[in-house]
């Protein structure tokens, strides 16, 4: 039959393996977003934010203008995701371009499931700040991960 899923929820107490376990989600503002070397820090008053997602699929693609925009888009971004790893495969800058491809992974909270996933980003700066931003990353695997797309066996 059917898994009693409160009967399931139960066992993660019984079982004395604190290295299997996740930590407790609290959620939070991620401290690299409040320190004053965080993000807010980094980019311009009039910085441009775009997201090549659609939004259909994630409420924060689109584009976004200024720190309110940047807020918007973070809030929007972290409602539906924790970002759990983001590693620098590779940065490269000439003059104010600069292009960073990394490896990320995140936790979809709707559907309790990790995604991973290439994020591409690119900046250009202005007087040392980020003035534009583009992030580009697959959203059919990510949307795939989720359960959201169905792949058909070959």
């Amino acid at each position: 039959g059917p898994v009693n899923l409160n009967r399931l929820a139960v066992l993660r107490d019984l079982v004395d393996r604190p290295d299997l376990k996740y930590p407790a989600f609290v959620p939070a503002v991620p401290r690299a977003l409040t320190a004053a070397s965080g993000l807010f820090a980094a980019i311009r008053a009039d910085v441009i934010w775009k997201v090549m997602a659609p939004r259909e699929f994630f409420r924060f693609g689109g584009s976004y203008e200024g720190v309110a925009g940047v807020k918007e888009y973070t809030a929007l971004l972290f409602s539906d995701y924790h970002l759990a790893r983001l590693n620098p495969r590779t940065v490269t800058a000439k003059g104010e371009e600069v292009w960073g491809m990394f490896d990320a992974e995140a936790l979809h909270r709707p559907s309790g499931r990790y995604v991973r996933f290439d994020i591409s980003l690119h900046w250009r700066m202005k007087d040392g700040q980020i003035a534009e931003q583009q992030c580009f990353f697959d959203t059919a695997s990510v949307l795939i991960q989720q359960g959201v797309l169905a792949t058909e066996a070959a």
